[in-house]
């Protein structure tokens, strides 16, 4: 119990400055949008906004999902660490489409007027050497938390890839704007007036995938998609250990991930009369082998001769 503590300290720590690093951010880029005109800039807010309301939730999330189970939840509060994960992501594509949208719009706007808004480039160069620092530190910050907390919370893994992402996209387009003036001159001069724009929508192709990715781990979380096939063998693997040398027959292991937990249903064919009282013996021996292997998991053995494959036609 004192090492469950002390890895939640440690990740609500991690979480409370991600928090206030985020609203920071969120605040910078804003009053940095408007001063410079910047479409990427204010994008870069928005998402920074996001990560601030992220964080708030996460933190009171990653305290649920160590909740045992109880009469509301009767296999436990794991999988709100999968909604969170499917919302944030969902959340963060509604700010991509928003604005793809508003960038088109502006590229269209100029198309057809012929006049586009003048960036200031010393602001957007202050603003890109401060929160590029800001992403990278933060990015250390939540990547040291995951791993001294034991590599279990999703909710700091996706805050730590969310931070490198965000410094990563600051430097793609801080390179992209030092080359916009050397295209003046150029067959590619036409891009000039419109170079923030169309940063926007490269860098919203680039982090679509990411997210869209994102999006349908946390779902396939939710609605008990299996885990991936090196996580079932390795249970499998653990499974056997445990059970081999007690006899009988290990029909199926059924695993899925929910949150920074796994559950797993063993069917087991004895052969033999067994009491209860073994039952939950064999249990806590598979939950210890397959917790070595995977971390925290939720063990249940059901005993059956047929597990999930039940003859075909009636029952004798």
């Amino acid at each position: 119990m004192a090492d469950w503590t002390e890895n939640e300290q440690i990740e609500q720590r991690a979480l409370t400055i991600s928090k206030w690093a985020s609203l920071f951010s969120a605040v910078i880029a804003i009053a940095a949008a408007f001063a410079s005109n910047a479409q990427a800039v204010l994008l870069d807010g928005l998402f920074s906004l996001i990560d601030f309301v992220a964080a708030v939730i996460g933190a009171r999330v990653s305290i649920d999902a160590l909740r045992a189970p109880d009469r509301r939840r009767p296999f436990g509060y794991a999988a709100q660490e999968s909604a969170f994960t499917t919302f944030r992501s969902l959340s963060l594509l509604a700010v991509v489409v928003y604005a793809m949208f508003g960038a088109v719009q502006e590229i269209l706007a100029y198309i057809r007027d012929g006049e586009a808004e003048e960036l200031n480039f010393q602001v957007i160069f202050v603003y890109l050497v401060v929160i590029i620092a800001l992403c990278f530190w933060l990015h250390r910050v939540q990547l040291k938390a995951w791993v001294q907390s034991g590599r279990k919370s999703g909710i700091l893994k996706l805050e730590a890839d969310a931070a490198l992402l965000s410094g990563l996209m600051s430097v793609g387009y801080g390179l992209a704007l030092l080359l916009l003036p050397f295209l003046e001159g150029t067959p590619l001069a036409f891009l000039v007036p419109v170079g923030d724009s169309l940063i926007v929508l490269m860098l919203c192709l680039f982090v679509t995938g990411r997210y869209w990715m994102d999006f349908r781990r946390g779902l396939g979380e939710l609605i008990g998609t299996a885990a991936r096939p090196r996580e079932i063998r390795a249970a499998s693997q653990a499974v056997h250990r445990a059970l081999d040398p007690c006899g009988g027959k290990i029909i199926d292991v059924a695993l899925v991930r929910v949150g920074r937990r796994f559950d797993a249903v063993v069917f087991y064919d004895p052969r033999r009369a067994i009491e209860a009282t073994e039952v939950d013996d064999l249990t806590l021996r598979v939950e210890a082998e397959i917790e070595a292997a995977l971390g925290s998991v939720e063990v249940f053995i059901v005993v059956s001769e047929y597990g999930r494959a039940w003859p075909e036609g009636p029952a004798a």
